[in-house]
């Protein structure tokens, strides 16, 4: 049917057989800025909505209609959001709140802080969505609070209390005030010296500083002692600020400010040896030049004491007193202080310096005799100022116990670790090197010693041979020691190493059974923590403990436990081999079967770390020429003698001169220098074993050689 009618749905068309009204359309609403509008259509009679974002809000009306006006369809309105107002901003005291660009949602206020004033941490405020003002730009946070919430009082800080004044301050913020007080004889003034009024305020200002600083400045210089008059020779009068007068008393003089003693000459008394004066005034603090009342008193130095009292005084009439005259002829005023008396020791001698007086600083030398060395102290000793004897007491030892090791106390470091340690390592006791060279020593003997103040406490013999280092201390090598009970008594440890975990070392113990029934003969408690018997402190330890008794002993028992400075260890060498080891001297002897001349001898000798024998007495001459014979009764023999220095003055291989009076076998009429280069020192068979010079070149001698055990 449509189709014979083919413009009947043409707009605006006039189509003669039909006419048709069309619905107006208004069109999209415009969208306003910080807005939504929802719609339900465009057309007349349709409406729209509008919604205003947080912050924003319409203007008239939130409702629009599509209307129709003659043959135009238009909206009602046009929808407009426009920021939300938050008014003026509160008022707060001595705070001015500027808004530049209004009081609109979004605007911001800066605070300004009237005079004397200074910002908080909060220093504007921002309009909110809410219509509130806000002091953050994001979550509401109400402008509420104290006075001071935006300015607050500037702070001119704390004073420091004057010195002699204290302060009474209200504050320390603008508008405060501060009142000084000062201490008698003191007034209060400005920090440049200024006196100002005793009630004057010290005032914060608007600038956030004081307007002056306050202190105190002496005024009565008599009251504070700020004169010269002298307070033993005059008396001050006060004449106003800072202003004084002195009135000097009878014998001292003056000049209306100060006032001074009657002067005396220079000293006369030279200083004598060792001694010197001192000078003051009795009661007086004050000393400086030889005046009225002066008194010089001698002493004497340091390490010296005073035979003669002397005191010399200035007198009223500018003149010294002389009671005795210190440095006349015969007089020493001040003498030595003296030591206890030394002694030689047992195999050895003493040199003293100053005539064996011992008196300081007299220095004593120890030298060990032929065959000797120290084996334990000092070569020498000072006598010192305090009377006592620098170093300790010397022992000389026959050379055939070598000294090893010795412990030291308060080191920090055990006496285990020292002797387990290997070469170049640190060790703080007293450590040879021979000890890391034990299984190369061909070591016969090892010996312990304790010692107290340098004197013997025991000693305990072990069986050194075929040993190292630990395996030496065991009961089963031990030859000698102060207990009789020490192979038949029951053990739990004969160790040096000892109890490990205990750090109880070179330890010979019978048994355990509770720390107050332990039993034993030696230990080095060197960090006794479990048993109070083993307790010390670190500078005694290791902490030496032994039997007194013959027997084993309670660790409890205090008078039969014996507590020693330091324990050494010796050890006792065999004689090379093919050498003899002659007692008396505890030397070792070698006739070499071998012709050589005297250097080439002397050579040989050196090298086994040597020299050619030296018959010193009778009987290492009958053990010489039997040792010898032993090789070769027919041959002659060199021994270490020569006067090749200086003829006719015989010395022996170790420098020591042949002393007239000495012991000697020269043959009659020997030595001659028949051939004039007899030098060298021989036996001479044909001469029943006497002694001969001869060439030293001579090559057909054999020869005798002398090594320390």
């Amino acid at each position: 049917m449509f189709s014979d009618y083919p413009f009947l749905f043409l707009a605006d068309v006039i189509i003669p057989q039909t006419l048709v009204c069309v619905i107006a359309d208004c069109g999209n609403i415009s969208m306003p800025t910080h807005g939504d509008v929802t719609c339900t259509g465009t057309t007349y009679g349709e409406t729209c909505h509008l919604t205003c974002h947080a912050g924003y809000e319409r203007i008239n009306r939130d409702n629009f209609t599509c209307q129709a006006h003659g043959d135009k369809a238009t909206w009602s309105g046009e929808p407009e959001c426009v920021p939300v107002s938050c008014g003026s901003p509160p008022e707060f005291p001595n705070t001015a709140l500027q808004c530049a660009s209004g009081h609109t949602y979004g605007n911001t206020c800066g605070v300004t802080c009237a005079d004397g004033y200074e910002g908080t941490n909060l220093q504007s405020v921002t309009c909110h969505s809410t219509g509130n003002w806000s002091l953050q730009a994001g979550a509401l946070q109400p402008v509420v609070g104290e006075p001071d919430l935006f300015c607050q009082k500037k702070d001119c800080g704390n004073f420091s209390t004057p010195a002699h004044g204290s302060l009474t301050c209200s504050g320390a913020r603008y508008q405060d005030s501060c009142r000084l007080t000062c201490e008698p004889g003191y007034k209060v003034a400005g920090e440049s010296g200024h006196l100002l009024h005793s009630l004057y305020n010290f005032r914060c200002t608007t600038s956030g500083q004081w307007n002056i600083k306050p202190s105190c400045v002496p005024s009565d210089y008599c009251q504070l002692g700020l004169h010269d008059c002298h307070p033993e020779h005059g008396v001050c009068s006060l004449t106003g600020h800072q202003a004084f007068s002195c009135r000097c008393r009878v014998g001292t003089v003056g000049d209306g400010r100060h006032c001074e003693r009657t002067s005396c000459p220079p000293f006369p008394v030279a200083e004598p040896k060792n001694g010197f004066f001192t000078c003051s005034i009795p009661g007086s603090s004050a000393v400086s030049t030889m005046e009225y009342e002066v008194v010089c008193e001698l002493h004497c130095n340091h390490g010296y004491d005073r035979l003669i009292y002397a005191e010399y005084s200035c007198g009223q009439d500018g003149n010294w007193t002389i009671p005795v005259d210190i440095n006349g002829p015969g007089t020493s005023p001040c003498l030595a202080v003296q030591c206890p008396t030394l002694y030689s020791p047992t195999n050895g001698r003493m040199s003293c310096n100053h005539g064996y007086s011992f008196r300081y600083p007299e220095n004593c030398t120890f030298i060990c005799n032929h065959g000797y060395h120290l084996s334990a102290g000092s070569t020498s000793r000072t006598c010192q100022a305090d009377r006592t004897w620098s170093g300790s007491a010397a022992r000389c030892m026959g050379n055939e116990w070598r000294q090893v090791f010795a412990t030291v106390k308060g080191t920090g470091q055990k006496a285990v670790d020292a002797w387990r340690a290997g070469a170049g390592a640190s060790v703080l006791h007293d450590k040879s090197p021979l000890v890391e060279q034990w299984g190369s020593l061909g070591i016969k003997l090892v010996k312990v010693v304790l010692e107290t103040y340098g004197e013997e406490d025991l000693e305990m013999i072990f069986n050194g041979e075929n040993t190292d280092k630990y395996s030496w201390f065991s009961q089963s090598r031990l030859l000698s020691s102060p207990w009789s009970d020490i192979h038949t008594e029951p053990k739990n440890f004969f160790s040096l190493a000892g109890e490990v975990g205990r750090k109880r070392t070179f330890f010979i113990n019978r048994s355990y059974n509770g720390c107050p029934l332990d039993f034993g003969w030696l230990v080095l408690a060197e960090a006794g923590t479990v048993c109070t018997w083993e307790l010390a402190p670190p500078d005694q330890q290791p902490y030496i403990l032994f039997s007194r008794k013959t027997t084993y002993v309670n660790w409890n028992n205090g008078p039969n436990v014996g507590e020693a400075d330091r324990m050494v260890i010796y050890i006792k060498k065999g004689c090379p081999d093919g050498y003899v080891y002659y007692q008396p001297n505890q030397l070792c002897y070698k006739a070499f079967n071998q012709r050589s001349n005297y250097t080439s001898a002397v050579a040989t000798c050196s090298s086994d770390g040597g020299t050619l024998a030296m018959p010193r007495d009778a009987g290492i001459n009958a053990f010489l020429i039997n040792l010898k014979n032993a090789v070769d009764d027919t041959a002659k023999f060199w021994f270490g003698m020569t006067d090749r220095v200086t003829e006719g003055r015989w010395v022996w291989a170790d420098g020591v001169a042949l002393s007239l009076g000495h012991f000697n076998r020269w043959s009659p009429g020997q030595p001659n220098n028949a051939f004039g280069n007899e030098n060298c020192a021989h036996y001479w068979t044909e001469r029943g074993d006497m002694w001969n010079d001869l060439s030293c070149s001579d090559p057909t001698p054999k020869f005798i050689c002398q090594v320390a055990s």
